[in-house]
């Protein structure tokens, strides 16, 4: 028998926590792609982290994809690209909608109704 102490439980919501905006983050970094928006479907229907769409090959992609592996060069291209612009527009949007996450988990928000999306479009 093993005892659940109060840290099991804060360190399973921090990671749970870390989970989520590892998923937002990638999924608007996705969005901010310069590839057609066929692309990013395929792209955010798939479990992609930063390292994994950093180190992916464009056969693997290819393969992952399901598409022809030029395409997936383009893709790879277009991933480079935006991890090497340096926009801090962009960056200021990602934190807005990082802490709007974060206020809005740690308020309960995201058990009663409402999801990202919701969330994000919100003036808070």
């Amino acid at each position: 028998m093993t005892a659940v102490t109060e840290s099991s439980g804060d360190d399973s919501y921090h990671l749970a926590l870390q989970r989520l905006q590892e998923r937002l983050l990638v999924r608007n970094f996705i969005n901010r792609l310069e590839i057609a928006d066929g692309l990013k479907q395929l792209l955010l229907g798939k479990d992609f982290t930063f390292k994994s769409l950093l180190d992916v090959s464009a056969l693997d992609l290819a393969e992952i994809l399901g598409i022809d592996e030029y395409i997936a060069t383009i893709i790879i291209r277009a991933i480079k690209e935006a991890v090497t612009t340096k926009n801090p527009q962009n960056l200021m949007i990602h934190k807005r909608n990082q802490y709007a996450l974060q206020a809005a988990y740690f308020i309960g928000l995201t058990g009663v109704g409402y999801d990202e999306s919701t969330i994000l479009r919100s003036p808070f």
